[in-house]
């Protein structure tokens, strides 16, 4: 299970190798962003109204999930994601296998561009919904929420905090990613656009997907798992992945993991083709999620190994 969860997060993250130019291909929302372990890349108008409603087509209860909590963002903040200028996500990755990550927004954020008016909206939000509580915290002269949520009588954990940048730009995510977007922006540690290995690796996935990824390979976890396990040939397959990139768009979702020698892109697709193998076998009994993943394929031009999934 361990493993199985590494390979989902290898699929839904980003690797790198040096590729093309970064002054023409680095999107302006990475200089808000904090250089961490991958980036993603968001386009709002054409992945909230198209792509996304598209790749949830053929899963109602998750669209339906999903239009539910984009309006309640709208009710709740005033915040029309679609409508967004640009959104941005970082993350961030242990050789523990822990993940965190944060998403800076710029845009229309006028119902709540004060700390006054996002104070009033969270405690609003709080008591509408009573598992959060609202905490202010002060970092480096700049305010941010965080949500504490009660998961269990006498469980909370602390997940998510909010901020505001400037009137344009937010941050919402972990409470310690947001302090490090509180940083950037105020010119006290690198952005991900100053970071070669994110910039490059993101410019690999298609420029006109309105969702792209990229990131170098987690070579610190890999490392880890190694550790516990050195004989577990899946891992050493995963350990010759120099990068991940993709996008998603309203026809597909791709995931390239590039290797360096044919052999290796061999091996490594077919590891991509084991997983799809376990996807199907753990959603068996969930007929919605055990059609995506009859609807991948796998394949294979070195030294790059691309997995394909169809909406």
């Amino acid at each position: 299970m361990r493993l199985l969860l590494i390979s989902a997060f290898l699929l839904s993250s980003t690797i790198l190798l040096p590729g093309p130019t970064r002054a023409a291909t680095t999107p302006e929302i990475l200089q808000a962003l904090p250089a961490g372990d991958g980036v993603v890349v968001i386009e709002p108008k054409a992945f909230f109204g198209k792509a996304l409603p598209s790749a949830l087509g053929q899963m109602p209860e998750h669209r339906t999930r999903l239009d539910t909590e984009v309006a309640n963002i709208r009710t709740d903040f005033g915040i029309d994601l679609a409508s967004m200028r640009s959104i941005g996500v970082s993350l961030f990755v242990g050789a523990d296998a822990s993940t965190s990550w944060v998403a800076v927004m710029t845009g229309d954020l006028s119902a709540v561009s004060s700390e006054d008016a996002l104070a009033s909206k969270l405690d609003a939000f709080s008591r509408n919904h009573p598992k959060y509580s609202v905490r202010k915290v002060t970092h480096e002269g700049k305010v941010l929420f965080v949500l504490p949520e009660t998961t269990a009588p006498g469980a909370v954990r602390e997940d998510i905090a909010v901020a505001i940048l400037d009137g344009s730009t937010a941050a919402y995510g972990a409470p310690e990613a947001v302090k490090r977007a509180i940083d950037v922006h105020r010119g006290a540690a690198p952005a991900a656009s100053s970071v070669a290995a994110l910039t490059d690796a993101l410019a690999l996935a298609d420029p006109g997907s309105p969702l792209r990824f990229g990131m170098p390979a987690p070579q610190a976890l890999i490392a880890a798992e190694m550790k516990r396990d050195p004989n577990n040939p899946f891992l050493a397959t995963l350990a010759n992945v120099r990068m991940l990139f993709g996008s998603l768009d309203a026809t597909s979702l791709k995931l390239t993991a590039r290797a360096s020698t044919a052999a290796q892109t061999t091996e490594v697709a077919a590891v991509l083709s084991a997983i799809i193998g376990l996807g199907q076998q753990a959603t068996g009994s969930k007929p919605e999620l055990a059609g995506l993943f009859d609807r991948m394929s796998v394949s294979s031009t070195v030294p790059d190994a691309t997995l394909t999934a169809k909406f």
